[in-house]
């Protein structure tokens, strides 16, 4: 088989994709950190291990991240 790979999404990579700032002190980011960066980290780990399986799939979270991102750059 294939060696173990761990896979991790912190803080400081929160704060870096701007994650934290978006969520203005509301929302799962702010509530839930703990929780968003297993799932951010999950969903990392899944797509480098199983690439084929997921063929491009996010994850919900991921996927309200990004229309936030588009509504962003809309705006501007």
């Amino acid at each position: 088989g294939e060696p173990e790979r761990t896979f991790s999404f912190s803080m400081a990579d929160a704060h870096r994709a701007k994650l934290v700032e978006r969520a203005a002190g509301k929302g799962p980011w702010a509530t839930y950190p703990d929780r968003m960066l297993l799932m951010r980290a999950r969903g990392f780990a899944l797509r480098d291990v199983f690439p084929d399986v997921l063929r491009g799939l996010v994850t919900a979270e991921e996927a309200q991240d990004l229309a936030a991102v588009v509504q962003a750059l809309a705006a501007e």
